[in-house]
């Protein structure tokens, strides 16, 4: 209908962008670790069920009942997901600057995951915050999680900049706020050939942890090609 919509079949988990963005809309080779970590439920972060939608102006809004953990089986996974263009409006589709909608374009929103099968180790109850800034060639967003299963409030922020038409700086700082302090530092630079369908990313992320097991020094290079 106009502002509602319903959904049914195999679809990704309504929680962060970081999670449900297409990989070529990606500043990074990687998600965020909170990405990633919402992204392993159900088959690449998809799962079987029904979800309601729609928009009331700036507001954005789902809630889905999908298969959960334990499959066909008696429990249930159940996400509500709520989001507000506070201004301008599609910041978020993709992330970085470059491909952003014109103009200065806020978009911040929210989700709470429910999962009552033990099987589903990956999320478990949840809830998530998130906030895109654009403005021209500059980008910044943040989000933070908090995982009940694991008692763990992991949070991140990125930023960038658009410094010529092809090319495009980034920096990202991530906290797992787990019981071995991790954190880790990443830096790169996309050149976008044929805007996100074909782009070289190159990229140096550092870890550091008390556990020394955790610890890293990383350099990707990396190609995309969609069509």
């Amino acid at each position: 209908m106009d502002s509602i919509s319903g959904t049914f079949g195999q679809f990704y988990v309504p929680t962060l962008k970081s999670s449900t963005n297409d990989e070529t809309k990606l500043l990074f080779l990687q998600r965020t670790e909170i990405g990633s970590f919402l992204h392993a439920v159900g088959t690449d972060g998809r799962d079987l069920g029904l979800m309601i939608g729609g928009n009331f102006e700036m507001l954005n809004w789902g809630i889905a009942i999908q298969n959960g953990g334990d499959g066909t089986q008696d429990e249930h996974r159940i996400t509500l997901n709520v989001s507000a263009d506070v201004m301008g409006k599609g910041a978020g589709a993709v992330e970085g600057a470059y491909g952003a909608a014109e103009g200065n374009n806020l978009m911040v929103g929210g989700f709470y995951h429910s999962e009552d099968d033990a099987a589903d180790l990956a999320v478990g109850d949840a809830f998530g915050v998130e906030a895109y800034f654009t403005m021209g060639a500059f980008a910044v967003a943040a989000e933070y999680a908090d995982f009940d299963s694991f008692d763990r409030s992991p949070y991140d922020i990125t930023g960038s900049f658009l410094f010529t038409e092809m090319y495009e700086a980034a920096v990202r700082y991530e906290d797992r706020d787990d019981v071995d302090s991790t954190t880790a530092i990443s830096v790169g630079v996309n050149r976008y050939s044929a805007g996100h369908n074909l782009k070289w990313t190159a990229q140096y992320r550092t870890v550091d942890s008390d556990d020394a097991g955790e610890e890293l020094d990383e350099i990707s290079i990396g190609a995309t090609l969609a069509f």
